[in-house]
């Protein structure tokens, strides 16, 4: 699978939201390192400017217009920086500036930085992802993105991030998921994740899911979105005692899971429940209500 995305007019793009909503001495400043950054490149002057960018630029949220949002998604289908703070926009611009010249320096300057990284960085650079040429070199960065247990840096390449699922081996997708779901993250803010949806993963849940009710521990409804298309009649009983023993945000999972399988058993459980069918078939009940509602439970 492959993406084009044209660097020049990303980083035009980026230029214009900067103009509109930074402050005259955060503009002054970006000026000033931008030009260090896009002459006869040297790679102290790129690390300069993206580490001490915290020093100069507010990190307050960007606010972008939703002309603003749908031109990010025009240059990049999947690009939504919805979320993304002011100092983050000014990392991710420094990078692709940084992308302009040769390969071997923007890789190595990449392989560096990935090295290094703070906390905070570490966010930019994930978030920045999809929107970098070369993807096959990133992949195996983002790999290591998904193996660390700080959650903002785990969110930053699992959620509202196309390159995952555009990008990932079925291996390390599946290990993203299940990682995910360990965590308790929002599973329906993984970027078009049922097209990854498969058969290992399936599996993999359901092991996941027996170690948790093994231990007494709560199993996220969320989880039944990715068993449901490999429903057998194993997976079945898991999602009947769910349905059975499981609470209303629970049961609903389960059964939306069934609506969403071709399991006949899993058909006739769901017929024992008209009401909930109803509103599963008029698309009160989807994978995102079940997300959202499971996310601010968990917050609050």
């Amino acid at each position: 699978m492959t993406y084009q995305v044209d660097n020049l007019q990303m980083i035009i793009f980026f230029d214009s939201v900067i103009t509109n909503h930074l402050e005259e001495d955060e503009l002054k400043w970006i000026s000033q390192k931008k030009e260090k950054i896009e002459g006869n490149l040297n790679l102290s002057s790129f690390y300069i400017a993206f580490s001490t960018a915290s020093r100069s630029i507010r990190k307050k949220p960007l606010l972008l217009s939703g002309q603003e949002l749908k031109q990010a998604n025009n240059l990049r289908s999947g690009f939504y920086p919805e979320n993304w703070d002011q100092l983050h926009w000014v990392r991710s611009y420094f990078l692709l500036i940084l992308a302009n010249h040769k390969r071997e320096a923007y890789e190595n300057g990449l392989i560096k930085l990935f090295e290094t990284a703070t906390m905070e960085e570490q966010v930019s650079l994930y978030g920045t992802l999809p929107i970098l040429p070369y993807p096959n070199f990133l992949v195996k960065l983002a790999i290591e993105g998904i193996r660390t247990n700080i959650t903002t840096v785990f969110d930053a390449i699992a959620l509202n991030n196309p390159f995952p699922t555009e990008f990932l081996p079925q291996a390390a997708w599946n290990q993203m998921v299940l990682k995910a779901v360990f965590m308790q993250r929002p599973l329906y803010r993984i970027y078009n994740a049922d097209e990854r949806a498969n058969s290992d993963l399936s599996r993999m849940l359901i092991d996941f899911a027996h170690e948790r009710w093994a231990a007494h521990r709560w199993v996220s409804p969320e989880l039944w979105r990715f068993v449901a298309p490999f429903m057998d009649d194993n997976s079945f009983s898991d999602i009947e005692k769910t349905v059975n023993t499981g609470a209303s945000l629970e049961k609903k999972a389960a059964l939306l899971a069934c609506a969403s399988s071709n399991n006949k058993k899993a058909d006739k459980l769901l017929a024992q429940y008209p009401e909930i069918r109803k509103d599963i078939d008029a698309g009160r009940i989807t994978w995102t209500m079940i997300g959202q509602q499971q996310e601010n439970k968990i917050k609050s």
